[in-house]
């Protein structure tokens, strides 16, 4: 016979059509694919728990500010790194070239996971909700996996296209 004067605390997560991801697997896609990677999984995780629209459109500035800090840091360098470049000998330009690329990396890798602490502090709650009332999350290796690939390459197509005038003059 079941007791009906005590409710049941924690019930069963509701079965969604995608299961959240942890919100620290996010940290992966964060480093390697920078702020906007993290920024659109981040939003499709929030969509997912459910959270509040002030909640999402927090994720999204943040994803949004640490992107235009990359632009603005990204430009900057590589104008001082492309005049070196052309002071450089051949074999030392090879090195600027390197130093550049490095130099873009450290700055996306920076902006990504100040982005995904960003996202951590709006979805930590809601994703540990979710596992407590026994919802299994989801796996994030292919969509994370589409998600960077697909960002470096617009970025690298954008940088290529950016420092193409800059190099032909």
């Amino acid at each position: 016979m079941p007791d009906s004067v005590l409710p049941t605390v924690i019930t069963v997560a509701r079965r969604a059509e995608a299961p959240p991801w942890r919100v620290g697997s996010l940290a992966v896609p964060a480093l390697f694919g920078g702020p906007l990677a993290v920024t659109l999984l981040g939003l499709v995780n929030g969509r997912r728990l459910r959270a509040t629209p002030a909640a999402q459109l927090a994720v999204a500035a943040a994803g949004l500010v640490a992107l235009l800090a990359q632009i603005v840091i990204g430009v900057a360098a590589g104008r001082f790194w492309l005049g070196m470049l052309s002071l450089a000998q051949s074999a030392e330009s090879v090195a600027a070239w390197l130093a550049l690329a490095g130099l873009q990396c450290l700055v996306g890798a920076t902006a990504g996971m100040a982005t995904w602490l960003a996202v951590t502090a709006f979805q930590h709650w809601p994703c540990h909700a979710y596992e407590q009332r026994g919802g299994e999350p989801g796996r994030l290796l292919l969509p994370g996996l589409g998600v960077v690939l697909g960002v470096v390459l617009v970025e690298a197509v954008a940088v290529y296209l950016a420092v193409q005038p800059a190099v032909g003059s």
